[in-house]
């Protein structure tokens, strides 16, 4: 017996076996408690009701089953004789165009000697200031194993290529420095610092001569170097296999080169939790690397790009993996560089003892120490006392230094890198997204600047726009990065123009000073490129 839709069913009523009840039927006890029921509510209950009758899903299923016997047989496709091929990403696209351009500055050099041609392509050479100094104490390591340069720079005065090409047979002044007890004594107090001036050899080739009228004088026979062998030993273990040959200028730079390529790789790592996309990272490093003097100093031999690439690449691995034991490492290396640079490193450590992390904290200081401890016993060794540096700092005016730095026009570093007039326009929304990273970085940039801006020498001697700043060009950088996330209003869009304009202005700088050579230095880049037309 079928029971109508909404038919009462009375308490006690006995129901044939067999029945079917459609939906919707109560008894009246439900009736009761439920709320009266309106007409449309029931025309709305039997719209949305379902089909249950067994007469209904029998003919649905035979239907599906009628449909699937008709239904003809697909053959597989046959693969195609030319695989259609991926397309790369955008973030291989861009990290892939950096890299090119990263490697082409080697492809030119500056005026080959003898020659009048104000650039020439032919096999790498440095530049000028204190390249060929670092490159003579990389020969002494390598080809002599030992660090005494004197025997280096009598072989540059003999014309051979300890310190390069282009000074070969160079009355060069040695970068050396002597301590009597505590009193440093350096090379130019005792030695004629004119080539003009030098005595000559039976052979002709020039000899240092000492000034007449100085009370300074060498107290050894042995030069060691005023610049810190670290460059040197992180450099070795990839130049040995050109020791005696005439490459070992060209692979010195070569390595320099793959070195600032792996701080754009850190870099892309450091930023990206602030992006969307990993393109998005690629683009803000690609900027940060060609478009700020990181471009040049990507073709030269000195400490600064190498200290760049490990402190982005150390805070990569303790901010982002983790990893405290491998980013002391390098951050280790990065002290064998040069003793201050251990301000860029302090705010890590300090945030890791704040935090009460002992065991970050160990694996962190562990190799700082070791670091430390080598550095100590350079000094004991070379030059006979522990704290016996190899430069030591001399204060000037800090109001001097600071604004040169930013706003020299041949050394400031806001007039070759005009894009980083836009920080300070991402310093809140960088704090307010990465409040513990905007800490680390801006106390470890801060610090380290002002001591550069205490220093007396803060342009850097012979160089191309402020050369103690590049360490931290990269981590000026990172701020940029919120900018995919910032949720700005639409008459802000215009910071976005801004960004564009500023970035395309400092990339034709650093091109410029990419491939511009020693015309570069000391010279703002587009007074150096008038300078090289003209020549």
């Amino acid at each position: 017996a079928e029971i109508e839709p909404g038919a009462e069913i009375e308490p006690g009523a006995e129901i044939e076996p067999g029945a079917e009840i459609e939906p919707g039927a109560k008894n009246s006890a439900e009736r009761q408690r439920s709320p009266k029921r309106t007409k449309k509510r029931v025309t709305k209950e039997r719209r949305t009701r379902p089909e249950v009758g067994v007469a209904a899903k029998a003919a649905v299923s035979v239907k599906q089953e009628v449909v699937a016997t008709e239904r003809p047989t697909s053959t597989p496709a046959k693969p195609s004789p030319h695989p259609a091929r991926r397309m790369p990403s955008l973030t291989t696209l861009v990290s892939g165009v950096v890299v090119v351009l990263l490697l082409a500055p080697l492809l030119v050099s500056g005026p080959v000697p003898g020659e009048k041609d104000p650039l020439s392509v032919t096999w790498p050479m440095i530049h000028s200031g204190d390249e060929p100094h670092y490159l003579i104490i990389v020969n002494s390591l390598v080809n002599d194993g030992d660090l005494d340069v004197a025997n280096n720079y009598a072989n540059v005065h003999h014309g051979k290529l300890d310190a390069g090409r282009k000074f070969a047979g160079w009355a060069i002044d040695h970068h050396v420095v002597w301590y009597w007890q505590d009193y440093c004594i350096n090379w130019w107090q005792a030695y004629e610092m004119i080539g003009s001036n030098w005595d000559q050899d039976e052979a002709g080739y020039p000899v240092p001569t000492f000034q007449k009228d100085s009370v300074h004088r060498p107290v050894s026979d042995k030069e060691y170097s005023q610049h810190s062998p670290g460059l040197a030993f992180l450099q070795a273990p990839f130049l040995f296999v050109f020791r005696g040959t005439s490459l070992m200028e060209s692979a010195a730079l070569a390595l320099t080169a793959f070195v600032t390529i792996a701080g754009f790789w850190g870099l892309k790592t450091l930023v990206k939790p602030y992006v969307n996309s990993p393109w998005q990272a690629a683009f803000v490093a690609a900027i940060a690397y060609l478009g700020s003097p990181l471009w040049h100093y990507g073709r030269t031999v000195y400490a600064e790009p190498f200290a760049a690439t490990l402190l982005v690449c150390g805070f990569a691995f303790v901010l982002r993996k983790e990893q405290y034991f491998i980013g002391g490492v390098l951050l280790g290396c990065v002290l064998l560089l040069k003793v201050p640079f251990l301000l860029l490193i302090l705010p890590l450590i300090v945030d890791v003892v704040w935090r009460r992390d002992w065991l970050n904290a160990t694996l962190l200081c562990i190799p700082l120490g070791a670091a430390v401890g080598v550095t100590l016993l350079w000094n004991y060794q070379m030059r006979n006392g522990w704290l016996h540096m190899p430069q030591r700092f001399e204060a000037g005016n800090p109001f001097e230094g600071f604004f040169g730095l930013l706003f020299s026009p041949t050394h400031g570093l806001l007039l070759f890198a005009p894009i980083l007039f836009a920080v300070p326009i991402f310093l809140p929304e960088w704090f307010k997204q990465h409040r513990r990273d905007a800490i680390l970085i801006s106390s470890s940039v801060i610090g380290y600047f002002l001591l550069m801006s205490l220093y007396r020498q803060w342009w850097g001697g012979t160089c191309y726009s402020a050369r103690y700043l590049i360490p931290i060009l990269p981590l000026l950088f990172v701020p940029f990065a919120v900018l995919w996330k910032w949720d700005m209003k639409s008459h802000h869009r215009i910071i976005y123009f801004a960004v564009v304009c500023l970035a395309f202005v400092s990339i034709q700088f650093s091109l410029i000073g990419a491939f511009g050579c020693e015309h570069v230095l000391d010279k703002h880049p587009l007074i150096a490129l008038k300078a090289i037309f003209s020549n």
